[in-house]
């Protein structure tokens, strides 16, 4: 095993007793007592709103990556379990848990098994069982596929067009802007004082791959 996946595999089983604790369906699979632990069981999803209660137990499978402090871990389910029309889960089994840029984003900040969990994976079954329930997906959950992509960038830089986001991801990626020119997000203001200080923390920002990535995809598709 590399020096990052020994990293890793300690990091995975050091995280594990919080996890366990707050999920005691969930176990360490270490077979083999050498590569990176995967975790497995069912998971506990107990919450409310103002007017409904949910309880349910959903069988899932977390796989750690040997590069636990860069890449957020993969959570798949059975399948069979969830319906045919709920469209947040890939043919795997592997949930669609949010715009993978924002999963990035969040992992990169707190590369933690219990706050990946409590931030995204409950959400996630939280979602599927308020649409099993009202055939519409509750507030604040992202749309599937690029369209998706687009409405975290909207959150992101506060603006409202595909046309916006993709003109300050311009700056972000290519030429930079000059700081007496109109902000490209169209409030009015110059670009020093608008969004300059934002788009200069993600050029920086390690997680500036995924923006590129993102820009060339959405450039494609307009």
């Amino acid at each position: 095993m590399t020096r990052n996946g020994e990293k890793s595999r300690e990091i995975v089983l050091q995280q594990f007793g919080s996890l366990m604790a707050a999920q005691p369906l969930l176990t360490l699979r270490d077979e083999d007592g050498i590569g990176i632990p995967t975790i497995g069981g069912d998971l506990v999803l107990h919450t409310y709103n103002v007017i409904e209660v949910y309880n349910y137990m959903y069988p899932i499978q977390i796989y750690p990556n040997k590069m636990f402090d860069l890449f957020a871990p993969i959570v798949r389910t059975k399948r069979d379990v969830i319906s045919a029309d709920y469209e947040h889960i890939y043919y795997d089994g592997e949930l669609c848990l949010e715009v993978p840029t924002k999963v990035a984003i969040e992992w990169m900040k707190n590369p933690n098994l219990l706050t990946f969990v409590n931030q995204f994976v409950l959400p996630w079954f939280y979602s599927y069982e308020y649409y099993m329930r009202h055939k519409q997906y509750p507030f604040g959950v992202r749309e599937h596929g690029l369209d998706g992509w687009f409405q975290l960038y909207f959150d992101l830089f506060e603006v409202s067009s595909s046309e916006q986001v993709i003109a300050l991801l311009r700056g972000v990626i290519s030429a930079p802007y000059f700081c007496h020119e109109k902000c490209p997000c169209g409030s009015g203001k110059t670009y020093s004082e608008c969004h300059k200080p934002q788009i200069m923390g993600m050029k920086n920002s390690s997680n500036y791959s995924l923006y590129k990535q993102d820009y060339e995809r959405f450039t494609r598709r307009t």
